[in-house]
């Protein structure tokens, strides 16, 4: 986005009353020859990150899904000792009449 483009993002949202939350905006900058330009929205730094996090996929600033397949592994190793939880308890309480 070029700065003129946020610029006139701003100036659309004082005039209409609706004013951005700078602290939850984000910028992530690609590419090897990017200069990394900071941005503004009126006088507030917009924070850069090297990674974020929308609608459930990770996106990092090289693009490589590391972030995202950990994060699938962790949920899915979560949600299994859970199961195992479940099952271990399952058979405390009913004893080994179903084993």
């Amino acid at each position: 986005m070029r700065l003129t483009d946020l610029k006139k993002l701003y100036d659309w949202s004082v005039d209409w009353q609706m004013l951005f939350n700078v602290e939850r905006c984000k910028e992530i900058h690609f590419g090897y020859n990017n200069k990394q330009h900071n941005y503004f929205l009126g006088e507030e730094c917009i924070q850069a990150e090297l990674e974020e996090k929308d609608l459930g996929v990770i996106i990092r600033q090289s693009l490589k899904s590391s972030s995202q397949c950990a994060a699938a592994v962790k949920s899915a190793n979560r949600m299994l000792g859970m199961i195992n939880i479940y099952i271990y308890l399952y058979f405390a309480i009913h004893g080994s009449q179903y084993r």
